[in-house]
């Protein structure tokens, strides 16, 4: 009598890799030991895989294990069953530099940044340090834009990775105040020449950074009958 017997068939449970926070994949199997040219399609059943990972559980690597569930097969026997890994990886979180705005002359605004990509419902609390935030714009620094860089810092999460978006300090003009000055003539005389103050200079600058003047103009002629008129400042 020649008996046949089973072949051997080996189960490993494939390893696989997921973020933090994220469902767990599809736990699938491969199987070594097939003759004869035969795939997974001689068996039935399938194998139970199953991880203690959850979708909160922390970065790390966690146990897939393989046991022979319903599988079974006429010519063949499960004898070896091979336990995979399923790793946790860090979740990526963006950190963007905010936007800002001053006036010219004005000393920077605090800078600071937002955070987007959290798991989990969780917030700030489970972030350690703090990104490194800089600008070369200064007090004096002309009208413009300029960039807010942003890199690590000190920042540092246990299930998180980050990824950096500057962000822009926008410098806007300051405001100036042009005033027309007041003036006196008698009735008869012709209007004397009008002047401006201007208020409102920053970085110790004066009226030599302006170019061009006010127009200024009264509706006081040399017939005007004694009494005040508005000197009006425009733009000019």
């Amino acid at each position: 009598v020649l008996t046949v017997g089973q072949a051997s068939l080996t189960v490993t449970a494939n390893n696989q890799i997921r973020p933090y926070g994220a469902t767990n994949p599809v736990l699938t199997a491969s199987f070594t030991g097939f003759v004869n040219g035969e795939n997974p399609s001689v068996l039935s059943g399938v194998p139970v895989l199953s991880t203690t990972a959850a979708t909160n559980s922390p970065v790390g690597q966690y146990v897939i294990t393989v046991t022979n569930g319903t599988l079974s097969s006429p010519n063949y026997t499960f004898t070896g069953f091979s336990n995979g890994v399923l790793t946790v990886a860090q979740a990526l979180l963006t950190v963007s530099a905010n936007n800002q705005f001053r006036l010219y002359g004005e000393t920077n605004p605090v800078l600071t940044a937002s955070f987007s990509g959290f798991v989990n419902n969780e917030t700030t609390n489970v972030l350690s340090g703090a990104p490194a935030l800089s600008t070369t714009a200064t007090t004096n620094s002309p009208v413009g834009p300029y960039a807010i860089t942003i890199t690590n810092g000190t920042l540092s999460a246990t299930n998180y990775a980050f990824a950096f978006s500057n962000g822009l300090l926008t410098v806007a003009q300051a405001s100036l105040t042009v005033t027309a000055n007041n003036q006196f003539r008698l009735y008869g005389a012709t209007n004397p020449i009008f002047t401006a103050t201007v208020n409102g200079f920053v970085n110790g600058e004066n009226s030599s950074v302006l170019s061009g003047t006010p127009s200024l103009t009264t509706s006081a002629t040399t017939n005007s009958p004694v009494g005040p008129y508005p000197i009006v400042p425009t733009n000019g």
